[in-house]
């Protein structure tokens, strides 16, 4: 979940710069992601970035950054043209998106090219530590410290890759140190959703384990989403949402016409010429 200032100069961003897709829409709020978000889908289950409409935030965003893996090569002029500002592409790019997000891509097939949110935090160790006790998360302790190649963004050392299953099918949560980044803060300015088949249930293991949620119940204007909103001593924010009710908002398969998917090639063809 981010807030935004200008939704409709988000939208562009990350659709017409990075290739994303508006998946659907509610209110002051844009869900956009690299396929569907729905798990009844053929290949389905993809993680959508919720970009929320503030025109007044101040927020800090630079506690966190977002890592993606596409297929094809960036196209540096959509970029450019969307609202990105290119910082480094030697290899692999650093964008920082409007508002201030940072986007780090590089090349490679994966199932979900969105690979991974890396957040910042004071005790990266500690913080693993709450995220397996607490959430149930898996941690990759060896993550920071594997070689990779000069195509790939460099691992940054003593970092923890969390996830919900196998890393390479799921979009993972990267705790990295703090010292690592003297221009990053250590204060999250977003929430990362977790599907769930029982929020209330969720509730009573995050007591249990000595975690109070901040609020659970129906989310006002979605008609009648139930979420958990738990926030960590450390690390970023986690909403659990309700399965059934995250289903019941997701849109119909929308099928493109012959002529709309010309249409929509020609589009991308001008748009590589300017």
């Amino acid at each position: 979940v981010l807030e935004v200032k200008d939704l409709d100069k988000s939208v562009k961003f990350w659709t017409q710069g990075l290739g994303m897709k508006v998946n659907r829409t509610r209110g002051n709020q844009a869900f956009v992601s690299f396929g569907p978000e729905t798990l009844t889908a053929a290949d389905g289950g993809k993680f959508a970035l919720e970009l929320v409409e503030n025109p007044s935030t101040t927020q800090d965003n630079s506690g966190q950054f977002f890592q993606f893996a596409l297929s094809n090569s960036l196209r540096v002029n959509r970029v450019a043209n969307s609202g990105g500002d290119i910082t480094f592409g030697f290899g692999y790019f650093e964008i920082t998106a409007p508002d201030g997000y940072k986007v780090v891509v590089y090349i490679e097939n994966r199932r979900d090219p969105f690979d991974l949110v890396g957040v910042y935090v004071n005790d990266v160790d500690a913080a693993a530590k709450y995220y397996e006790r607490v959430f149930g998360m898996a941690a990759d302790r060896s993550y920071g410290d594997k070689e990779v190649g000069r195509f790939e963004p460099a691992r940054i050392k003593g970092s923890v890759l969390m996830t919900y299953g196998a890393a390479d099918e799921n979009t993972g949560i990267l705790l990295v140190p703090k010292s690592s980044s003297k221009e990053a803060s250590s204060v999250q300015s977003i929430k990362i959703a977790v599907l769930d088949k029982d929020v209330n249930e969720r509730k009573e293991k995050l007591v249990a384990a000595g975690l109070t949620p901040k609020f659970t119940g129906e989310v006002p204007g979605t008609g009648g989403t139930k979420v958990s909103l738990a926030v960590p001593r450390e690390g970023v924010p986690l909403v659990f949402v309700d399965y059934n009710d995250f289903e019941r908002e997701q849109p119909k398969p929308a099928v493109l016409t012959i002529g709309e998917e010309i249409q929509a090639y020609v589009a991308m063809a001008k748009d590589d010429e300017n």
